[in-house]
């Protein structure tokens, strides 16, 4: 071992006393960062392992670490100095591994240069540091099947020219051609999925180029030209051999998940709901051709779903089977895709991005159509596709709920909460001229009830004697809703009070959901939200929200007594359309929350927020999974209750969203004063126009007013273009500093290093000589 040691740092005195090793160094780290940026989709992609780094180093490493393993026997051979090296006392495999140990330890030592650059991601970006160190390992198992190759490429002749040109070659056909494997096997290292056949593949194939190597070093100085033959084959009997073994264990070999949140791993309620399928299930997945070509990071994405896919078909044992298709543009299917509601934005081309599913059952009876893949719902991933499946699987699952908006009130911001019940179940409208209740509805949710109509109460207190779910958001001082809205009696407190429900007088903007009912990591946000009481002792009282002392919402179940005493439209023509009177209840469930602005848009829905659909919105607090699991548990489906979520922190912005925003704060808020200021001024142009619209050029030239409005909208185009010119500004020199001076700074400070070290041990031997 210790002569191993001094032949390495022998062979490492040599390699760094040139300037060659500090300049491929300088070269590697302006590849690889510069490639994050212009190749790797960098700065846009909402990435945790920093993907858009690692995925290009194969093909970087294939045309660099050649220019250090060529000199490795070559120019031992041309300055004919092999001869006396295997005259030493030392074995030859030493020198065959000291050689190779020179390279893999210097490209191990400038790859962990790239670390700096990965701390700076981690300032803007959730990194998953376990998926990352996951690539790294990868990166230094490529590194040792690369280096070991370019030293036995380096053993065949002396020159320099031609071992370079070879082995670059060979080493690009290998990246560039799949069927060699090991681009899937570095992909894994990538993805954070890595088993025995990624390591056994590396390293056999490592030990394989060494055998060859040692081989052909004995061949060349002490071997006669008849074995030729018994060295090649040996060598294609060791290969056969190492791909046949490489075969089998890939086949039986199970992967581990190197994610922090275990992406790849599905949960135990997953796998209990994929054993109650009996009927099989597909599950397409659809991406523009267009979109998988040109975004890197779209390509990512969809590799990393692909494989979290794939889990649920191996785990299924064939119930469940995963189709993926790349759909070309303005073909018929990219059509029905769209038919069906799948999410798309127009791409630099003119054609459509678009990623998601269609989850179907054998009979083609449910569909479920998942709008698209975002890669800020990741952590919702496995539910969603659980709750799809259920919902294909189980048609059962999607039951009856009546749905009641007030026509007089601006209830506009509550659209993402209706769409997510159009979508999870069979909804009818309700309103004020409904005299009955379907006994098939499951649950009835009524969106800030102000003035109900006498047969609507009637209806609503029939339905819930009759054993029906009510779900009630109510709420005295509703956000973004005129004085006069809000000022009207809540007519609903007549039977809610007669059923012991009381709604409190006091309002608080804060409260916590329950445990139960708390599907998110991001707290609730209120706006005036009002307490709730119980006062009938013989209803269950589960809470949903609390603040304090205040509770803010409950469900409340048991027999309801009718506010009536008997039909008050039993006299009327409607009576016989109308659900007979009864007044002794059933079990039902009235759950209120005193607050309907905890469904507002703006209080959970995120700007960046593409579509409104379930699959598509970003959330920014909890409001929304809150009002899915009370409205699913008031409807009976408490199977979503046990739905898993992925624990993998998800990413809402990329890197260039953040920036951007850091430097649109700085004058965000004078630019919010001309608009506000711009909007006032319109207003008097309209007026002074006499809001003819025809008249708005004359005013805009002809009055102050005009003229001022003309002065603002030109503040703010120069606020906006000073903000472009600052990020531009800002990328800029963020790519300067880390493609080119971070680069330089850390070739320095290696040049500086080995300067020291060699300074310190002249200093030692001239001491010792003294």
């Amino acid at each position: 071992m210790r002569r191993f040691l001094s032949l390495l740092k022998k062979e490492a005195l040599i390699f760094f006393s040139g300037s060659s090793a500090y300049f491929l160094m300088f070269i590697y780290l302006v590849c690889s960062i510069g490639g994050a940026f212009y190749f790797g989709d960098y700065l846009t992609a909402e990435d945790s392992s920093v993907y858009s780094l690692f995925s290009l180093q194969p093909y970087i490493l294939a045309v660099i670490i050649p220019a250090v393993t060529m000199k490795s026997w070559a120019e031992e051979y041309k300055s004919n100095t092999a001869e006396f090296l295997l005259t030493l006392p030392v074995a030859l495999a030493k020198f065959v591994w000291a050689k190779l140990g020179v390279a893999f330890l210097f490209f191990v030592f400038i790859s962990s240069a790239l670390v700096p650059f990965i701390i700076y991601s981690a300032l803007y970006l959730k990194l998953d540091w376990l998926n990352i160190f996951s690539a790294y390992f990868g990166l230094e198992m490529i590194i040792l099947l690369f280096c070991s190759f370019g030293c036995f490429i380096s053993s065949l002749s002396k020159n320099l020219i031609v071992t370079y040109a070879l082995s670059m070659f060979l080493l690009l056909f290998v990246v560039l051609f799949p069927q060699t494997m090991l681009i899937p096997v570095y992909r894994n290292f990538l993805f954070g999925e890595v088993g025995l056949f990624e390591i056994f593949y590396c390293l056999s194939f490592s030990a394989l180029f060494l055998y060859a190597n040692l081989l052909m070093i004995k061949y060349r100085q002490n071997i006669k030209k008849s074995s030729r033959f018994l060295i090649v084959f040996s060598l294609m009997t060791v290969f056969v051999a190492n791909v046949v073994l490489c075969w089998s264990i890939n086949v039986f070999d199970h992967k581990v998940d190197l994610t922090s949140g275990k992406f790849y791993t599905l949960k135990y309620p997953t796998k209990q709901i994929i054993k109650q399928i009996t009927k099989p299930v597909k599950i397409n997945l659809f991406m523009a051709e267009d979109y998988l070509k040109h975004d890197k990071s779209a390509a990512h994405y969809f590799e990393q779903i692909s494989r979290f896919l794939k889990k649920y078909q191996t785990l299924s044992n064939g119930m469940i089977k995963v189709s993926f298709e790349f759909v070309p543009a303005y073909s018929d299917l990219e059509n029905a895709l769209i038919d069906k509601g799948f999410y798309y934005v127009k791409n630099s081309k003119g054609s459509k991005n678009y990623f998601g599913a269609v989850v179907s059952n054998s009979e083609n009876s449910a569909e479920e159509v998942i709008t698209m893949f975002l890669p800020q719902r990741v952590k919702y991933l496995e539910e969603d596709v659980d709750r799809a499946v259920l919902k294909t699987a189980f048609p059962e699952l999607k039951k009856a709920v009546g749905i009641y908006f007030d026509g007089e009130q601006n209830l506009d911001e509550f659209e993402s909460a209706a769409l997510i019940l159009e979508n999870e179940y069979n909804t009818a409208l309700l309103d004020n001229t409904s005299f009955q209740i379907s006994k098939n509805a499951q649950a009835v949710v009524l969106f800030n009830p102000k003035v109900l109509s006498p047969v609507f109460l009637y209806a609503l207190d029939q339905y819930v004697v009759n054993g029906g779910n009510l779900l009630i958001f109510i709420d005295r001082q509703t956000q973004n809703q005129l004085d006069a809205i809000n000022d009207r009696p809540l007519t609903i407190l007549k039977i809610l009070n007669n059923w012991g429900i009381k709604l409190g007088e006091k309002s608080t903007d804060e409260g916590v959901a329950v445990k139960e009912f708390s599907k998110s990591s991001q707290g609730l946000l209120l706006h005036s939200a009002f307490s709730v009481e119980v006062e009938n002792q013989n209803l269950a009282v589960k809470n949903l929200i609390s603040d304090d002392d205040k509770i803010l919402g409950v469900i409340a179940k048991g027999k309801f007594k009718s506010y009536y005493e008997e039909n008050p439209f039993k006299d009327t023509p409607i009576a016989n359309m109308m659900r007979n009177f009864k007044s002794e209840a059933k079990v039902g469930q009235v759950a209120v929350i005193g607050d309907v602005d905890i469904l507002n848009e703006t209080n959970w829905v995120a700007e960046n927020s593409p579509d409104r659909d379930r699959y598509s919105i970003i959330e920014k607090s909890g409001n929304g999974r809150f009002f899915t699991a009370v409205a699913d548990y008031m409807v009976g489906n408490n199977i979503y209750a046990m739905l898993p979520q992925n624990d993998l922190d998800e990413n809402f912005e990329s890197i260039s969203e953040i920036i951007d925003k850091n430097i649109v704060k700085k004058t965000e808020a004078q630019y919010l004063e001309l608009e506000k200021e711009s909007a006032d001024l319109y207003l008097q142009i309209w007026q002074i126009a006499d809001f003819d619209e025809e008249k708005i050029p004359m005013v805009l030239d002809l009055t102050d007013v005009g003229r001022k409005l003309q002065s603002l909208k030109e503040q703010m185009n120069g606020i906006e273009y000073e903000r472009a010119a600052q990020y531009n500004d800002f990328i800029r020199k963020l790519m300067l500093l880390f493609v080119l001076f971070v680069p330089l700074i850390e070739t320095l400070a290696a040049i500086i290093t080995v300067a020291a070290v060699k300074r310190n041990k002249n200093k030692f031997i001239k001491e010792l000589i003294k």
